[in-house]
């Protein structure tokens, strides 16, 4: 029973780490709630280094790369249309890496 509680709060770690990545980089409207269209940023390294920072949450070979194509995603945009989709994109690869 120990084991499986460990497994689901380090689960839940790794989706609250994507959630404050998502709350840093694609904050909702106060008034509407909706997420705007751009990213805060436009800085792929940045971006792309706090994603990688999220390793240290979990050994595994889905995980660790599950973050790194989504780190380098991230970076291969071109311009913001393409950093927004990647990022999204990423996150859901994440998320399902994340269980």
């Amino acid at each position: 029973m120990t084991q499986t509680l460990t497994y689901r709060n380090a689960a839940q770690r790794r989706q609250n780490a994507i959630g404050m990545l998502s709350f840093l980089y694609l904050p909702s409207d106060p008034q509407t709630g909706e997420a705007p269209f751009d990213l805060t940023t436009e800085d792929t390294r940045e971006i792309a280094g706090n994603i990688l920072k999220l390793r240290t949450l979990g050994r595994t070979l889905r995980w660790q790369s599950a973050l790194g194509r989504w780190a380098e995603m991230v970076i291969l945009s071109d311009d913001m249309r393409e950093l927004r989709w990647a990022f999204l994109q990423g996150m859901v690869y994440a998320s399902h890496a994340s269980a």
